[in-house]
């Protein structure tokens, strides 16, 4: 696959797409991460990958309300950590409250914990809210085939993309097949290393 623009859209397995390339708010906080992204929209980043674990959607819903463009030319995404799987409601309307915003384009289970019982119930839960218009798609963020397959047998479906860390050092080549053979879009976390 060839992305030639920033914004250029991504086909995902439920029919619709999303910018290719993302900007991450990871371990940034106040007006470093407001700029950031304020920067990144002005050269023409539209996908903004959030987590309410990064303790910083306050401020990255600031720099979605005053970065210049409209809210609904953007793709935002959220993720909820395992130990919130118990409430992923409370989590998500967190999220909501925080960023500004009345839903999510893509929510992320963040990892898959230990518990799978939690894991599929706060996946089951994600895909209600979906159907009531607080997530417009479900994700997940470094699961493994096998817990792609447990998604699969209870749901009858698979995500719509995981985010896994992928770069040249660590190049995840069996999950990265398994996504591709099953129309799972991949999104590379830590695509440079750490810099």
């Amino acid at each position: 696959m060839s992305i030639r623009d920033i914004a250029e859209p991504v086909s995902l397995n439920d029919g619709t797409a999303m910018p290719g390339y993302g900007f991450g708010c990871y371990a940034a906080h106040g007006e470093e991460i407001i700029n950031a992204i304020r920067w990144a929209v002005r050269d023409g980043y539209r996908y903004i990958d959030s987590a309410a674990m990064y303790g910083n959607e306050a401020e990255v819903g600031e720099a979605i309300r005053t970065c210049g463009v409209q809210r609904e030319d953007l793709f935002i995404s959220s993720k909820i950590w395992p130990t919130r799987f118990d409430d992923p409601d409370a989590s998500l309307a967190q999220s909501l409250r925080d960023l500004g915003i009345d839903a999510l384009d893509c929510c992320l289970l963040h990892w898959p914990g230990t518990d799978r019982k939690q894991r599929l119930s706060a996946y089951e839960k994600l895909l209600r809210r979906r159907e009531e218009g607080f997530v417009r798609r479900v994700g997940v963020s470094n699961f493994q085939i096998k817990h792609l397959e447990e998604i699969r047998s209870a749901f009858g479906s698979f995500p719509v993309l995981n985010q896994i860390e992928l770069h040249p050092l660590y190049q995840e080549r069996d999950l990265c097949a398994y996504c591709r053979e099953n129309g799972i879009r991949l999104v590379a976390w830590g695509t440079l290393f750490r810099g």
